[in-house]
């Protein structure tokens, strides 16, 4: 557990240290949740982890070419603690991020997964996801984002349509970073080296 400590310390550090204002080349995400039946009877714990690894590499001046791996355990525990499951997801991110003009940009992301509790992976465990998100330029501090987001799943596919927005004040102490519904991001500088 020291170890864990350690090596969490030194990673904030390191991220404190060498942050950018334009991309997280790591990220990671915990929370917990409880949900309760309509009667209040059962309750279920859920908690999330997720992390995420970005790799960008430019390919010339209007490519930039975006690779990384997206891991994520969801743990569900039902009230009683008798019975514990763990969905775990593991995805590569492929794709990249095209300026195709002064006012346009274009992000096209191939999302290969595999989705399971890992006790027997079958067919159906292994998925394919999409992402085309349209990104207009209105000034240097403010964007409007359009796209689609498809994900083949064990029940079926589903297309979601993506509608968003970036925009960051004159002091460039707060920034929102939203494409809804599947992600919003809000930060608020609290000096130049904390984010």
């Amino acid at each position: 557990m020291k170890n864990q400590l350690t090596f969490m310390v030194a990673l904030l550090g390191l991220s404190i240290a060498t942050a950018q204002n334009y991309l997280d080349i790591a990220r990671i995400n915990v929370s917990n949740t409880t949900l309760e039946d309509l009667d209040q009877t059962h309750e279920t714990n859920i908690t999330n982890v997720n992390l995420e690894f970005l790799l960008p590499t430019p390919i010339n001046d209007k490519t930039i070419l975006i690779t990384g791996l997206t891991a994520e355990n969801s743990s569900l525990v039902l009230s009683n603690g008798l019975s514990r499951e763990n969905l775990i997801m593991t995805r590569l991110n492929l794709g990249a991020k095209v300026y195709h003009s002064k006012k346009w940009t274009g992000t096209y992301l191939l999302l290969p997964k595999i989705a399971s509790n890992l006790n027997e992976v079958a067919s159906q465990d292994f998925q394919i996801g999409a992402i085309a998100l349209l990104e207009y330029r209105h000034k240097n501090r403010f964007r409007t984002k359009y796209g689609l987001y498809s994900s083949s799943e064990e029940f079926g596919t589903i297309i979601t349509p993506l509608l968003g927005v970036y925009y960051r004040t004159p002091n460039n102490k707060f920034y929102i970073d939203a494409a809804f519904p599947i992600r919003m991001e809000a930060n608020y500088n609290l000096t130049q080296n904390l984010v």
